[in-house]
């Protein structure tokens, strides 16, 4: 487990591995979005990419001992002392409590924690509870691509300096 200080904004991140978070994978399955470079991509797929990444871990937050979301941490490896927000979720049954936010900012204090300037994510166009999320906790907007998802919507790509 991952401890991170309580305080008004943080909630403590847990670190999954992959079977106990395999429930809240499987369901998110759905939402991913492959590239149309890579249409038939799977979650499972860029997983398998991000797993030899020395950065690569499965967190998340818990309600009753259950995974409730998942956020996953990769390297920037284009920017030194940085961290990436890989794929993220929240769980179906878990929506509307704010766990994504919350989840968002416990990420942010894992990355302060590890001595990192700078969080980079990405999200869908089309993905506006995640954009609210970013936008709110102060991500600029680093680059969009245009129509490069296998549906046609564009990648948002988000920037957090530390």
């Amino acid at each position: 487990m991952i401890e991170i200080p309580k305080n008004e904004k943080e909630q403590r991140l847990a670190e999954f591995d992959m079977a106990i978070v395999e429930p809240l994978l499987e369901e998110s399955q759905g939402a991913f979005l492959p590239s149309k470079k890579n249409p038939d991509e799977t979650l499972y797929d860029t997983l398998s990419y991000f797993r030899s990444d020395p950065e690569f871990h499965i967190l998340g937050l818990q309600e009753n001992n259950v995974p409730a979301s998942y956020i996953m941490a990769i390297s920037d490896k284009k920017r030194p002392n940085s961290l990436a927000i890989g794929p993220m979720y929240v769980g179906e049954e878990h929506r509307g409590r704010g766990l994504g936010k919350k989840q968002v900012e416990a990420f942010i204090e894992y990355a302060k924690a590890k001595k990192c300037t700078t969080v980079f994510t990405k999200t869908w166009g089309n993905n506006e509870a995640s954009q609210a999320i970013f936008n709110a906790l102060g991500f600029e907007v680093e680059s969009i691509k245009e129509d490069d998802r296998a549906d046609g919507d564009s990648t948002v790509n988000y920037l957090l300096q530390l």
